[in-house]
């Protein structure tokens, strides 16, 4: 891609700073990467809103699995999002997206719930998806209208083999992916080499990220692992968020017109200028806040247009 538009300067004065932030030790335990990438995040969004300390929360339990609740109780008039964390897998917890879900929440009006999934390396695939799958199981017979997904990175990932392990069940009504990890066999995509290096995220990175969360190889081709390998037919409503300074950028393309030829309502937005994480650089980089904004505003819509699921009026009526 010769033409693509630049990077938007900001972004690229954030990466510059980027460096004396991001520490990065090679020989780092799990749980001293997760530190430094809940402060990096926290960095990269600056100072935030005031408006969000007023979203509620509560944390509680659901199919076993920590939860985070935001907004109103849910009813069964609720439109209800599950939101799955990035990471890689490995990273983010309910408490550093804390900000993130918060504004996902003021900005749709409804009750979103975070879900606190295992991660590895301590807990490999299928750990993480059995918990995802265990707790919209478990929520379909609560109050709700519709239950939909979202997601960013691995916990895009996360959204998609959800609905798919789910799909035949007609539990969920939509789904917003921000820049879903999809393809373990994407490296030599171009976006990989454009942008695997220089832009937050690296192909290093993700060649680790797969490694642990499905460290066998007959794993890497399972459909709630790999949404490469899936049957995207049945699946709900979709908005695609893509950066094209990612390497995770043309499997986000390819999977939008995988869904779009498998007849799945589809909303894709590409975001020149943009890098992987963008969700974690708003407020302060105006860009990403637009980008952002467009993205929840295409969920909004297809959580709006969504029928009610068959499974979501039956727990309407109980």
């Amino acid at each position: 891609m010769t033409s693509r538009a630049p990077v938007d300067p900001d972004v690229v004065a954030l990466i510059a700073d980027a460096t004396a932030v991001l520490d990065v030790d090679p020989n780092a335990t799990a749980d001293e990467i997760r530190t430094r990438e809940a402060r990096f995040h926290s960095w990269m969004r600056g100072v935030i809103e005031p408006k969000l300390a007023t979203v509620p929360t509560r944390d509680s339990s659901v199919a076993g699995v920590t939860v985070r609740w935001y907004g109103e109780e849910p009813h069964t008039g609720s439109d209800v999002v599950m939101y799955l964390h990035g990471g890689g897998w490995l990273a983010g917890d309910v408490d550093s997206y804390d900000p993130d879900v918060r504004r996902l929440a003021a900005h749709l009006g409804l009750p979103v719930v975070a879900i606190d999934y295992r991660r590895t390396p301590e807990h490999p695939f299928p750990a993480a998806i059995d918990d995802c799958v265990s707790v919209i199981r478990e929520l379909q017979h609560s109050p709700h209208r519709s239950l939909s997904l979202a997601g960013d990175s691995a916990g895009g990932n996360l959204a998609l083999g959800t609905a798919i392990a789910v799909k035949k069940e007609s539990i969920v009504a939509s789904m917003l992916l921000l820049y879903p990890v999809v393809d373990p066999t994407a490296f030599e995509n171009a976006s990989y080499t454009d942008n695997g290096a220089d832009y937050l995220l690296t192909a290093e990175a993700m060649r680790g990220f797969w490694e642990l969360y499905v460290p066998s190889d007959e794993h890497r081709r399972h459909p709630s692992a790999a949404p490469r390998f899936a049957d995207l037919e049945g699946l709900p409503t979709t908005v695609v968020v893509s950066a094209d300074f990612d390497p995770l950028r043309d499997e986000d393309r390819d999977l939008a017109t995988r869904l779009i030829a498998a007849e799945v309502p589809t909303i894709y937005l590409p975001n020149p200028g943009l890098t992987h994480g963008f969700q974690q650089m708003v407020p302060r980089i105006p860009a990403a806040t637009s980008a952002l904004a467009r993205a929840y505003t295409a969920f909004s819509l297809a959580i709006r247009t969504s029928s009610p699921t068959p499974a979501s009026l039956s727990a309407s009526a109980q």
